[in-house]
């Protein structure tokens, strides 16, 4: 039996987690800009392509704003190993 597995692009992530507004959603994706998975003006760019509807598309590129804005305060995410 064959299986398959679906991985989605990093910036797809982020944008369905802004769609959903959720706060765990917001801290992931304050944490996948802080790291430099996901470029902020990139993400806006893609909310035009989103089947939602113009009510829609403001809040979430407001809330990618807001998270860019969370993201800059929080200066560059470090690991230490």
């Amino acid at each position: 039996m064959a299986r398959v597995a679906y991985c989605i692009d990093v910036l797809d992530l982020f944008m369905s987690k802004c769609a959903a507004a959720r706060e765990k959603d917001r801290e992931f994706n304050v944490v996948l800009l802080r790291a430099g998975l996901v470029d902020a003006d990139a993400a806006k760019k893609c909310v035009n392509g989103m089947p939602v509807d113009e009510d829609a598309r403001a809040s979430i590129t407001k809330l990618i704003e807001r998270l860019s804005k969370r993201a800059g305060e929080a200066g560059p995410l470090v690991f230490n190993r």
